[in-house]
């Protein structure tokens, strides 16, 4: 099997937050109990792994588990190797506002006492660019052990393209936006690609 490389795959769009995000560093100033990730700029941003998490979900909901481990790699004995790669994104004009919240006591059904936190966000409308970069080498292409799929997205012709429909596949999930962050299941979080 030959570690050639046959083919790139790459797309780039601009990621636009939908809903305010969440996406904490771990840290705080001892005025804000959940800060959001930073990079040395002082610009929010969203790591690659964490989009990468998000993406092979989605596709393995669309495909099932070997698919997504063809893409993204296997942790398992095989241990097979990611296909892809994931730039982070990187809010460059960006407004970060702090906001309230409360932890719940979900068996009473009310707040617990003394439990207000605050955190930040980044606001809505903040605006980011992405790539995603797809490296096919020789000894993925074997047509006989590669799964049939079928996806189209308008944006690509690649019927019969395996690689080239997971990526269409990808900018579809883009399109339509992935939640990515903390509570999530509260709204937070929404992003899509802008175009």
């Amino acid at each position: 099997m030959s570690a050639k490389i046959v083919k790139r795959i790459i797309f780039e769009d601009t990621l636009v937050i939908k809903t305010p995000l969440r996406i904490g560093s771990g840290a705080t100033d001892n005025i804000t109990d959940m800060l959001v990730l930073k990079n040395k700029e002082g610009n929010a941003f969203i790591p690659g792994t964490s989009s990468a998490g998000v993406l092979r979900y989605e596709l393995e909901a669309l495909y099932g588990e070997k698919v997504a481990d063809l893409l993204f790699g296997s942790i398992r004995d095989d241990g097979a190797q990611s296909l892809i790669t994931i730039s982070d994104v990187e809010f460059t004009k960006s407004t970060i506002m702090i906001r309230d919240g409360v932890s719940l006591d979900y068996l009473a059904g009310t707040s617990k006492e003394g439990a207000k936190f605050d955190f930040e966000a980044v606001e809505r409308g903040a605006e980011g660019n992405f790539r995603i970069e797809i490296t096919v080498r020789d000894a993925f292409c074997d047509e006989d052990k590669l799964p049939q799929i079928s996806y189209r997205h308008e944006k690509f012709a690649v019927t019969g393209d395996f690689y080239g429909e997971l990526a269409a596949s990808l900018a579809d999930i883009l399109s339509a936006g992935i939640s990515i962050g903390a509570s999530t299941a509260k709204g937070f979080g929404k992003v899509s690609a802008k175009s």
